[in-house]
Parts: C-alpha cells; structure tokens; sequence
C-alpha cells in the first residue's frame, strides 16, 4: 500500500484522499486475485466435502469487499461535498443510498477504469480510458445486490434452526 502516492520529482505530497483511493483501489485488485485463485481451483479447500459451498462463499465473499472498496474509494474523492449534503454520513451503510447521495454533488463520481499507464516524458505518464469489459456502474448495484443476497442466504440457511435464547 501507498503511505503517499508521490512521483519522483514531486514537490508537494498528495492529498490524503488520493493515498486513501489509490489503496482501496489496490485492495480491489487484491480482492479480485482472490477470486481468481478460487476459480482456478488453487486456493479454497481441494479435497474438502463442502469444497463448493467454500468456494462460493469465498468468490461472493471477495466480490463484496472489492465493491465495498470502490464505494468507499468514490466516497473519500467525494469526502467534503458529501459531508456538507449528508452530516450523518459517518452512519450511512447503504451503498445505493451513498451512491445517490454523492451524484446528487458529483454526476460523474464512478471511478473510470484505466488502462496500464505509458510513460510520455520523464516523470509523465499518461493513462488510456478502457472502452469495454469493466464494471459499470449499473453493473456494481446489480453485483452489489447479488452478493448480498447469496451472503445473507447462506448465514441464514447455515443457522436454520438454531435458537439463541436469552
């Protein structure tokens, strides 16, 4: 992870709230290697009997804290005009009420994905705008979605039955 995000030559540090974006976004990155172990069938439980059950929640599991990440990202680029509209904003869980909140300030607050950055002079660098194959915005609420029902679904299915008294 970044402690600053400073170019060589930088005089000036960057923001806080870059620091913070650039990490969640690596965190994604992070979580989405995950998931591609999973997949691969390297990285949960082989041999295991409930292998399938372990796997989805690992894959669900991973895509929720990869989007928790880029809310939280858009949320810290959006910190000031956020807090200004929303006081409580510190209370708010809701990602589809954040993500409305924070458009109502910034429209165009989803993160564009970026290709691989080229250098184009010493300590420059220029970053390509990905024109397919990347998550949407309507896409994230959709996943977003998902991953809350099958997580939720399987903690309820796993405890049917059990009864906490007090």
């Amino acid at each position: 992870m970044f402690d600053s995000y400073a170019e060589p030559g930088m005089t000036t540090p960057p923001p806080p709230e870059l620091v913070i974006y650039c990490n969640c976004m690596e965190r994604v990155k992070h979580h989405m290697r995950i998931i591609e172990g999973a997949l691969s069938g390297s990285a949960v439980a082989p041999g295991h009997p409930d292998r399938q059950t372990l796997l989805i929640e690992t894959v669900f599991l991973h895509f929720r804290k990869a989007l928790e990440e880029i809310a939280f990202a858009s949320l810290t680029a959006n910190r000031e005009k956020y807090a200004a509209a929303r006081p409580s904003y510190a209370r708010d869980w809701s990602v589809a009420g954040i993500f409305k909140a924070i458009e109502k300030s910034n429209p165009h607050f989803y993160p564009l994905p970026l290709k691989e950055p080229t250098e184009t002079a010493p300590g420059q660098k220029h970053f390509e705008r990905m024109d397919d194959a990347y998550l949407t915005k309507a896409d994230f609420e959709l996943l977003y979605g998902v991953t809350s029902d099958i997580i939720m679904r399987r903690t309820r299915s796993r405890h049917r039955g059990l009864c906490l008294h007090s």
